[in-house]
């Protein structure tokens, strides 16, 4: 039962791991940019999706609708689907989400579902919170400017039961955290991306990331701390109002997140 709690405590990571990229790294107008809430990606019915080292991971953010107060406020309703293989198999959630956009803020929160390993149901509810812009490195993005530092934090709850639902297990992750530095903006260039070449920025800065307090986890795990430190570039193309491409680089290893289509 040990093996099979800790594949819990993976899964969960990972698929929230994958949300949350989907989510806090991938960040056009033909002649302008936008501000946040006129981002052409933002509208009812446009699809993203996305994937981390090829298909390690994989995700897909659906936007239902949006409520445009203003330029710089608004909400939008998401689905949002994500999955990661573990133990073998692919563990894949769905579930709804909800955007708000106001005051230089974004929260994501919503939920969703998998069906786990050794016939198991897995809900997880994820709490999300932003000094700036999911899915955009800022309002506004220039060549040459630097960018404020972005900080963030969640809070992820799962709940493992079997399918005729009988409790298993609950696990809690509070406080999980990012902060940065300041970004810098580079030359708009070529960039190829999965949707073709595009004009895009780099945008470069350091990223400090911890893993919150755990609870309810399996004897051996702990309630540790884990954070690191890594250095970040995304690729942020205004033509499409979306960082098309972010590399993490922690000592020799590398991460890429990838934006693999806009339908």
């Amino acid at each position: 039962m040990t093996w099979y709690l800790k594949s819990r405590v993976a899964a969960m990571s990972s698929l929230s791991v994958a949300v949350g990229v989907a989510c806090a790294l991938a960040a056009g107008v033909a002649h302008a940019e936008q501000s946040y809430c006129d981002s052409p990606w933002l509208a009812a019915n446009t699809r993203l999706s996305g994937s981390v080292d090829g298909a390690t991971a994989r995700f897909s953010v659906l936007v239902n609708q949006v409520n445009r107060v203003s330029a710089n406020q608004c909400t939008a309703q998401l689905t949002v689907d994500a999955d990661a293989p573990i133990a073998g198999q692919r563990i894949q959630g769905t579930g709804p989400f909800t955007l708000t956009v106001e005051q230089g803020r974004s929260t994501l929160n919503g939920s969703f579902d998998a069906s786990g390993l050794m016939n198991t149901l897995m809900k997880t509810s994820v709490q999300s919170a932003l000094t700036g812009f999911f899915l955009k490195p800022a309002n506004i993005v220039n060549p040459g400017d630097t960018l404020a530092p972005m900080s963030g934090q969640s809070n992820v709850n799962l709940t493992v039961t079997l399918q005729n639902g009988i409790p298993l297990n609950q696990i809690n992750v509070s406080n999980a955290s990012i902060s940065t530095g300041p970004r810098k903006v580079g030359n708009l260039q070529s960039h190829e991306t999965s949707v073709g070449t595009l004009q895009c920025m780099p945008v470069s800065y350091t990223a400090t990331t911890s893993g919150g307090n755990l609870s309810g986890a399996p004897a051996g795990n702990g309630n540790a701390t884990h954070s690191g430190t890594a250095q970040v570039t995304d690729w942020y193309c205004p033509e499409k109002g979306l960082t098309m491409e972010s590399v993490v680089t922690r000592g020799s290893k590398k991460t890429r997140v990838v934006i693999n289509s806009i339908q």
